[in-house]
């Protein structure tokens, strides 16, 4: 029986791309030398509803990675996410959330797994569990890891957790509790408070 194949939605491969070209120049080119122009321009020119192979995605993430760094790549992913949430594909599920369930991030985050599907696609499992008042843990589960880059994958997602807080109209700060490459599972512990400018 064949195995699925790992994809990401064009539109979230396109956030990305859209964030690189906002990198100082020598960045911008390091990284599409490092990913290859095809690379670019197969995602640039692919409907945003479509699907991605992950190969594809990853061969861009890990430029990217390569090129700044862990910690500004971090930052670049919560960039990313936030013009992900305001790009068609979740644009109407975040303001219906925010008109039901209001800028509780426990609320908004309880739905990643909603999230997670409208942009993956046989790229693992995520979940949510509340812990207390403004504390909680996202948990990646089975991320295939022999076949991808697991590092840059939990940094990537580091950072698209991060942008939760501002959405959310919160301080806030992520850390990996745990991580385990084999079998492409992260957890990671989130803490927010009240006080952060909102969108």
């Amino acid at each position: 029986m064949a195995t699925a194949e790992p994809e990401m939605r064009a539109a979230q491969t396109q956030s990305l791309l859209h964030v690189i070209a906002t990198l100082p120049r020598a960045d911008r080119e390091a990284v599409h030398l490092a990913a290859g122009a095809e690379a670019f321009e197969t995602a640039a020119s692919a409907l945003p509803i479509t699907w991605l192979p992950m190969g594809l995605h990853m061969r861009i993430s890990d430029a990217v990675r390569d090129t700044i760094g862990s910690e500004r790549a971090v930052l670049l992913w919560r960039d990313v996410m936030t013009g992900s949430f305001d790009r068609p594909i979740l644009r109407t599920f975040i303001s219906m959330m925010v008109n039901v369930f209001g800028s509780d991030p426990a609320s908004f985050l309880r739905r990643a797994p909603h999230i997670y599907a409208q942009l993956t696609r046989n790229i693992g499992t995520i979940a949510f569990t509340p812990l207390a008042d403004g504390e909680g843990r996202v948990t990646l589960r089975g991320f295939p890891s022999r076949a991808f880059r697991f590092i840059c994958y939990v940094e990537g997602l580091h950072g698209c957790i991060d942008a939760f807080y501002p959405l959310c109209r919160t301080i806030g700060s992520t850390t990996v509790d745990a991580m385990n490459e084999a079998t492409g599972d992260v957890i990671y512990h989130l803490r927010w408070e009240r006080g952060a400018s909102g969108r």
